[in-house]
């Protein structure tokens, strides 16, 4: 396997193309209605092993990237060592797209990964020859930007069990099932923000519980997402008692409002 400069392994590129990452862009050919089946069409193979990187925090941003299968990590590395996990990415999602010279994070395979790759100024090229695909972009834009939020909701605002619970319901398939996780525990609690012993513990504690069944390290078994979901919003009301007396003076401020609706209606009767 090379060795880049860096002394970090690169990820194995299929020959199967030309190069598409150059100093010279590759002008796009014929018509195509979104801008990840142009990258499939003209992009290069490129396979990495589970811990390796794609991009690192600081290299150069000169490539894009669609996986095609498996699961890679975003993530960014504080100068003592701890470990930020920005989100995992899956078959379809888009990587590598910034506006800056340099990426701010790095891109890591959980497991064994396929991407097809196309050179950043490929890209741009794509989009001044095809003005009408830059709309195709705001789907994932869009996608990006809501999981950002939601990441940022999650950190900030809730307790060990409401992360992961909200984690496992946004992983979950349906009403029932069986969901699959390819991360390490360590790789869940960075994303949550936790640590593994956090993360072994809850999850104990839920299958204790009977809200979901552990056949292997990596396979959690849902029997009802109702469960799921019964076991968010309980550690909701624990955490906020306010939350308990407001649910129980629901239906009296129903009925209040009604009565002051009803008195008011009243006295515009008896003022005409």
């Amino acid at each position: 396997m090379d060795m880049p400069s860096s002394g970090r392994p690169r990820p194995v590129v299929a020959n199967t193309r030309p190069p598409s990452h150059g100093s010279e862009a590759v002008e796009p050919e014929g018509t195509v209605g979104d801008v990840l089946a142009a990258i499939r069409d003209a992009g290069q193979l490129v396979f990495v092993k589970p811990g390796q990187a794609l991009f690192s925090a600081g290299d150069a941003a000169d490539g894009v990237f669609v996986v095609v299968s498996g699961l890679v990590r975003t993530c960014i590395m504080l100068p003592d060592g701890r470990r930020q996990i920005l989100g995992f990415h899956e078959a379809g999602d888009l990587l590598g797209v910034t506006l800056a010279e340099h990426h701010s994070h790095s891109a890591e395979a959980v497991s064994s990964a396929k991407l097809q790759s196309v050179s950043r100024i490929w890209l741009q090229s794509l989009l001044v020859l095809q003005p009408h695909l830059c709309l195709s972009l705001i789907p994932h834009a869009s996608h990006s930007i809501e999981a950002a939020r939601r990441h940022l909701v999650l950190l900030g605002r809730m307790t060990a069990r409401e992360r992961l619970c909200t984690f496992l319901l946004e992983r979950l398939m349906g009403e029932v099932g069986t969901i699959t996780l390819p991360m390490s525990r360590l790789d869940i609690a960075d994303y949550l923000g936790l640590t593994i012993e956090t993360v072994s513990r809850t999850l104990t504690q839920l299958r204790m519980e009977g809200v979901i069944h552990t056949t292997t390290a990596h396979i959690v078994e849902v029997a009802d997402r109702r469960e799921l979901v019964e076991c968010l919003e309980a550690s909701r009301r624990d955490r906020n008692p306010l939350l308990l007396q407001v649910e129980s003076e629901e239906p009296l401020r129903r009925k209040l409002v009604a009565s002051r609706r009803r008195h008011g209606a009243e006295m515009t009767r008896a003022l005409r």
